[in-house]
């Protein structure tokens, strides 16, 4: 195995790592394939931005293909919702199907480590959903700590280089401004192009939205930069009428059409 940063050259073999079985499509929702190309392309021009600005992301390689990537920011430009000074964030660590509890990303969150120390940071931070997202043992194994709370049953984990003031987690619901003088179902879209599958579930709430034309408005609100995820308080999620339908894991049709349809009978 042979660890890698990523450049101009290599930002497509991160780009397009997030679809674990694009044969199966059967196995999520009819269409998801373009769905996820367009979130492709999206993401790589997200990375094509950020490179410029301190983004960086490590590749593993074995017999010279992409099996993994650690892909991390310096705190003070990323979206993601952490406060601090001096750090660098960890966005996404992900090792393809098949070459799992092999190493790869404990060497891949060294990677990240020794990086940010080269670089002059003054730690590591990173979000934890144990278990589905980030599983915090990983990190735990390299000595990151626990420094407290992140929203939804979330942890907020450091890794500091000296001693320090920890970051924080700083996410919180955004404020609702329902539509005056009107009974319309408001869908308010907070969305980065940072991350395939959220365009993805993006995409499939617009269509259950068309279905339920014109009973429900759509508010765009991206949050790539940094001051406008702040403002919002997140950097992704999909809320109707102030409510949370669709986070982070992947969303249904079905899931979605249900929760549209309980708030328009609320109205």
């Amino acid at each position: 195995m042979e660890i890698k940063p990523m450049d101009e050259g290599s930002l497509w073999e991160v780009a397009s790592f997030c679809y674990p079985h694009p044969e199966r499509e059967d196995a999520y929702a009819p269409g998801d394939r373009e769905r996820f190309q367009r979130g492709y392309r999206r993401r790589a021009d997200y990375l094509r931005m950020m490179l410029p600005r301190g983004g960086r992301v490590q590749i593993a390689y074995r017999e010279g293909q992409p099996v993994g990537f650690i892909e991390y920011y310096p705190i003070e430009i990323t979206n993601l919702e952490v406060d601090g000074q001096g750090f660098m964030a960890i966005w996404c660590i992900n090792v393809r199907e098949g070459e799992r509890n092999r190493g790869i990303g404990s060497s891949l969150v060294k990677a990240c480590l020794d990086d940010a120390r080269g670089l002059g940071r003054k730690g590591v931070v990173v979000t934890c959903w144990d278990p589905f997202w980030m599983p915090k043992s990983i990190f735990e194994h390299h000595g990151f700590t626990d420094v407290g709370q992140a929203g939804g049953g979330g942890k907020v984990f450091c890794k500091a280089f000296a001693e320090t003031r920890p970051p924080r987690w700083i996410g919180r619901k955004p404020t609702f401004h329902p539509l005056q003088g009107r009974t319309s179902l408001v869908l308010d879209i907070y969305h980065t192009d940072r991350c395939p599958l959220h365009w993805r579930n993006l995409q499939l709430v617009l269509e259950v939205a068309e279905e339920f034309a014109p009973r429900i408005v759509v508010r765009k609100h991206p949050t790539d930069e940094r001051a406008k995820m702040r403002g919002y308080g997140t950097a992704f999620g999909i809320y109707l009428n102030g409510r949370l339908i669709v986070a982070g894991p992947m969303a249904s049709r079905a899931g979605i059409r249900e929760k549209v349809e309980e708030e328009l009978q609320r109205l």
